[in-house]
Order: C-alpha cells, then structure tokens, then sequence
C-alpha cells in the first residue's frame, strides 16, 4: 500500500487518480499521519466495498470494547450484576431528572 499526502492530491490529483488505478487503495496522509484510505471501486461493487470496510470498523470498534472490558475487569460481571448496575443508573437518571 502507497501513501500519498494531502498537498499532492490538491496539486496533481490526476497523478494520484492514476496510482489509485495502479495500486488500487492509497493511504492519505496529513501531517505525516495517515487519516483516510482511498481505495478504487464500481458502480456494482460499491455496496460490498461499503459493507466490508464498515464491518472492519465494527470488529475494530468491538475488540476496543473488549480490551476496555478486559483492562476494568468489567468482563467478570455477572448477568445479575449487569442488571444491577443498569437499575442503579436508571434510578440516578431518574431522580436527576426529578422524575
């Protein structure tokens, strides 16, 4: 995978057009740091493309829940805990709101 910076795709963006169709996704780049990957697709195939890069979000998104899980231990509750913990914070939400 090849990077391309921000500045080079204002200023050529025909030349990062063409690696886009030679390489087929590019990371780019802001102050070094990559922050978006543009990657070819198709009209027919846009929809999969969208679904498998939101799935690779969500798996990242879970394993982070997970690892917060792990790192509290609040992946050793209980099923009875669990609800304990909701009923409490329903009952602050609600004396909060002066309900």
């Amino acid at each position: 995978m090849d990077f391309v910076n921000v500045r080079e795709l204002r200023v050529q963006p025909g030349v990062v057009w063409k690696r886009l169709a030679e390489e087929g996704e590019l990371v780019l780049t802001r102050n070094g740091k990559p922050f978006a990957i543009l990657t070819g697709t198709t009209p027919t195939g846009l929809e999969q493309d969208l679904n498998a890069l939101r799935a690779a979000r969500f798996g990242r998104a879970l394993a982070a829940v997970r690892r917060n899980a792990a790192d509290t231990g609040t992946d050793e509750l209980s099923m009875e805990e669990i609800d304990a913990l909701i009923r409490d914070a329903r009952s602050e939400r609600h004396h909060a709101a002066g309900d």
